[in-house]
């Protein structure tokens, strides 16, 4: 992927109500990765099929938007975000637990 190719689409969405936002949800996940509880807040995060992150359990103001390296997405591995800088990925400490595929 090009640099462009990592410009978030849905940072910017904003939804009426509750209901709506997770019909979009629904409609637009194509996974949610479930990470390893070592006492940090983020536990979970919804992608699209190029993994922009579009939710998490907390603090989606940081992380929506964001991208994960999907070639290195593994259970047992520690995820890779594209750096804000946008030249490369940088491995965080937030370990893989589960993958659930939706689509």
């Amino acid at each position: 992927m090009s640099k462009q190719e990592f410009t978030p689409r849905y940072y910017d969405l904003t939804f009426d109500n509750i209901k709506d936002f997770n019909k979009w949800l629904g409609d637009t996940t194509k996974m949610k990765i479930h990470f390893v509880d070592q006492h940090q807040d983020l536990l979970k995060i919804w992608t699209d099929e190029f993994g922009e992150i579009l939710h998490c359990n907390l603090q989606a103001s940081i992380w929506n938007g964001m991208f994960v390296n999907l070639k290195k997405l593994k259970v047992g591995q520690y995820i890779q975000f594209r750096n804000l800088e946008n030249t490369g990925w940088d491995e965080m400490d937030f370990l893989v637990d589960n993958i659930i595929d939706l689509k």
